[in-house]
Protein backbone atom coordinates (compact mmCIF):
# COMPACT_ATOMS: atom_id res chain seq x y z
CA UNK A 1 0.00 0.00 0.00
CA UNK A 2 1.10 3.45 -0.49
CA UNK A 3 -0.39 6.88 0.98
CA UNK A 4 -0.39 9.50 -2.95
CA UNK A 5 -0.83 13.61 -1.70
CA UNK A 6 -3.75 14.94 -3.90
CA UNK A 7 -2.85 17.85 -5.90
CA UNK A 8 -5.40 18.13 -8.51
CA UNK A 9 -8.07 20.43 -7.17
CA UNK A 10 -10.85 17.95 -9.29
CA UNK A 11 -9.29 15.10 -7.10
CA UNK A 12 -9.85 16.55 -3.83
CA UNK A 13 -13.62 17.71 -4.30
CA UNK A 14 -14.09 13.99 -5.48
CA UNK A 15 -13.16 12.46 -2.24
CA UNK A 16 -14.38 15.55 -0.69
CA UNK A 17 -17.96 14.76 -2.04
CA UNK A 18 -17.20 11.15 -1.70
CA UNK A 19 -17.14 11.53 2.17
CA UNK A 20 -19.85 13.74 2.41
CA UNK A 21 -22.23 10.68 0.56
CA UNK A 22 -20.60 8.10 3.11
CA UNK A 23 -20.47 9.69 6.20
CA UNK A 24 -23.69 9.59 8.77
CA UNK A 25 -22.28 12.57 10.78
CA UNK A 26 -22.20 16.36 10.50
CA UNK A 27 -20.74 17.28 7.19
CA UNK A 28 -21.02 20.69 6.36
CA UNK A 29 -22.66 20.88 2.63
CA UNK A 30 -20.45 24.36 1.87
CA UNK A 31 -16.89 23.92 2.69
CA UNK A 32 -14.88 27.03 2.10
CA UNK A 33 -12.51 27.26 -0.81
CA UNK A 34 -10.11 27.59 0.89
CA UNK A 35 -9.66 24.10 2.56
CA UNK A 36 -8.20 23.01 -1.20
CA UNK A 37 -5.17 25.28 -0.30
CA UNK A 38 -2.02 22.84 0.37
CA UNK A 39 -1.30 25.22 3.11
CA UNK A 40 -4.74 24.55 5.06
CA UNK A 41 -5.32 21.04 4.13
CA UNK A 42 -3.79 18.52 2.25
CA UNK A 43 -5.52 15.52 0.64
CA UNK A 44 -3.91 12.15 0.36
CA UNK A 45 -5.42 8.71 -1.21
CA UNK A 46 -4.54 5.35 -0.29
CA UNK A 47 -3.76 3.07 -3.45
CA UNK A 48 -2.75 -0.59 -4.00
CA UNK A 49 -1.50 -1.20 -7.13
CA UNK A 50 -3.20 1.82 -9.00
CA UNK A 51 -6.28 0.92 -7.06
CA UNK A 52 -7.62 3.34 -4.66
CA UNK A 53 -8.64 1.99 -1.50
CA UNK A 54 -9.56 5.50 0.40
CA UNK A 55 -8.25 8.85 1.32
CA UNK A 56 -7.61 11.08 4.31
CA UNK A 57 -7.69 14.63 4.36
CA UNK A 58 -5.03 16.40 7.27
CA UNK A 59 -5.64 20.07 8.30
CA UNK A 60 -3.27 22.67 9.56
CA UNK A 61 -3.77 23.25 12.80
CA UNK A 62 -0.42 24.57 13.94
CA UNK A 63 -2.35 27.88 15.22
CA UNK A 64 -3.10 25.87 18.05
CA UNK A 65 -1.42 23.02 18.26
CA UNK A 66 2.28 23.97 17.22
CA UNK A 67 5.45 24.65 20.00
CA UNK A 68 8.66 25.33 19.27
CA UNK A 69 9.92 22.16 19.55
CA UNK A 70 6.71 20.84 16.96
CA UNK A 71 5.96 24.04 14.79
CA UNK A 72 3.94 21.97 11.92
CA UNK A 73 0.73 20.24 13.34
CA UNK A 74 -1.67 19.39 11.24
CA UNK A 75 -5.12 17.33 12.42
CA UNK A 76 -6.64 14.28 10.48
CA UNK A 77 -9.92 15.91 9.92
CA UNK A 78 -11.71 13.59 7.51
CA UNK A 79 -11.01 9.97 6.31
CA UNK A 80 -13.14 7.49 4.19
CA UNK A 81 -12.26 3.82 3.04
CA UNK A 82 -14.40 2.39 0.29
CA UNK A 83 -16.68 -0.50 1.49
CA UNK A 84 -14.90 -3.34 0.10
CA UNK A 85 -11.98 -2.21 1.59
CA UNK A 86 -12.94 -1.70 4.99
CA UNK A 87 -11.46 -3.72 7.78
CA UNK A 88 -8.41 -4.44 6.20
CA UNK A 89 -6.22 -2.14 7.75
CA UNK A 90 -6.66 0.84 4.93
CA UNK A 91 -7.44 3.13 7.90
CA UNK A 92 -4.68 2.34 10.10
CA UNK A 93 -2.00 2.57 6.95
CA UNK A 94 -3.33 6.34 6.37
CA UNK A 95 -3.58 7.47 9.76
CA UNK A 96 0.45 5.86 10.54
CA UNK A 97 1.37 7.36 7.45
CA UNK A 98 0.06 10.62 8.60
CA UNK A 99 1.24 10.87 11.81
CA UNK A 100 4.80 9.44 11.23
CA UNK A 101 5.22 11.07 7.68
CA UNK A 102 2.95 14.11 7.64
CA UNK A 103 3.19 15.74 11.62
CA UNK A 104 -0.55 14.57 12.63
CA UNK A 105 -0.61 14.85 16.52
CA UNK A 106 -4.98 14.84 16.55
CA UNK A 107 -7.66 13.32 15.03
CA UNK A 108 -11.23 15.51 14.76
CA UNK A 109 -14.57 13.66 15.06
CA UNK A 110 -18.29 13.03 16.25
CA UNK A 111 -17.37 12.21 20.02
CA UNK A 112 -20.20 9.34 19.83
CA UNK A 113 -17.99 7.86 16.67
CA UNK A 114 -14.99 7.62 18.78
CA UNK A 115 -16.21 5.84 22.20
CA UNK A 116 -17.08 2.82 20.60
CA UNK A 117 -13.39 3.34 18.81
CA UNK A 118 -11.39 4.23 21.84
CA UNK A 119 -9.60 1.10 21.81
CA UNK A 120 -8.51 1.51 17.92
CA UNK A 121 -7.55 5.00 18.50
CA UNK A 122 -5.51 4.38 21.89
CA UNK A 123 -3.73 1.43 19.70
CA UNK A 124 -2.85 4.63 17.01
CA UNK A 125 -1.03 6.26 19.70
CA UNK A 126 -3.90 8.70 20.84
CA UNK A 127 -4.17 9.54 24.36
CA UNK A 128 -5.85 12.83 25.10
CA UNK A 129 -9.09 14.00 24.42
CA UNK A 130 -10.04 17.36 23.77
CA UNK A 131 -13.78 18.31 23.91
CA UNK A 132 -14.78 21.95 22.11
CA UNK A 133 -17.66 24.09 23.76
CA UNK A 134 -21.15 22.28 23.43
CA UNK A 135 -20.22 20.62 20.36
CA UNK A 136 -20.23 17.18 19.58
CA UNK A 137 -16.88 17.19 17.73
CA UNK A 138 -13.70 16.19 19.72
CA UNK A 139 -9.86 16.05 19.10
CA UNK A 140 -7.74 13.12 20.13
CA UNK A 141 -4.29 14.41 20.91
CA UNK A 142 -1.47 11.77 19.80
CA UNK A 143 1.24 10.89 22.47
CA UNK A 144 4.25 12.82 19.69
CA UNK A 145 2.43 15.98 20.63
CA UNK A 146 0.79 15.28 24.27
CA UNK A 147 3.51 17.17 26.00
CA UNK A 148 3.87 20.53 23.77
CA UNK A 149 0.13 20.33 24.01
CA UNK A 150 -0.18 20.04 27.94
CA UNK A 151 2.68 22.82 28.43
CA UNK A 152 0.63 25.33 26.09
CA UNK A 153 -2.72 24.17 27.74
CA UNK A 154 -2.31 22.23 30.80
CA UNK A 155 -5.37 20.25 31.77
CA UNK A 156 -7.85 22.81 30.35
CA UNK A 157 -7.84 24.82 27.48
CA UNK A 158 -7.75 28.63 28.36
CA UNK A 159 -8.54 30.10 25.65
CA UNK A 160 -11.95 28.93 26.05
CA UNK A 161 -13.71 28.55 29.11
CA UNK A 162 -15.96 25.76 27.87
CA UNK A 163 -13.35 23.15 26.68
CA UNK A 164 -12.29 20.15 28.73
CA UNK A 165 -9.63 17.84 28.12
CA UNK A 166 -9.31 14.57 29.09
CA UNK A 167 -7.57 11.08 28.75
CA UNK A 168 -9.31 8.51 26.27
Amino acid sequence: MELVQITLMAEKQKWLNYFRQHNRGGVKKRVSPRIYSDAVCRFFVARHHNTELGYIQITNHSDWLSSPAQPQVWSASSASVKPVYRNQGVLRFMLSECIAKHQVGAAYMESERLMPMSDYYRSLGFRRLHFVDDSYFVYLIHANFEAAYLARYGNNDTSNNNSVVTSI
